[in-house]
């Protein structure tokens, strides 16, 4: 589990990298900071831990979007 944690990860940096990290500022201030793989490891973990929360308490994922009430079409903000 720990590896797909970190190949998606380093599949979220990619994607940023080339689109912006406009609606991810965690993950903007994190790659300013740190190294791309070390940025990676540490939103590896990030996922892991939203991971066992939600499994622990039976919940489906809930986008950054919609925990703070932020209207989305196709993925940008209206």
């Amino acid at each position: 589990m720990r590896s797909l944690f970190t190949a998606g990860a380093l599949a979220v940096i990619r994607y940023a990298k080339i689109h912006g990290t406009g609606y991810r500022p965690w993950l903007t201030g994190l790659l300013t900071r740190r190294p791309t793989k070390v940025a990676a490891i540490a939103l590896a973990n990030k996922i892991a831990r939203m991971t066992w929360a939600m499994m622990a308490r039976g919940e489906r994922y809930k986008g950054a979007h919609r925990a703070r009430g932020v209207a989305y079409r196709a993925g940008h903000p209206v």
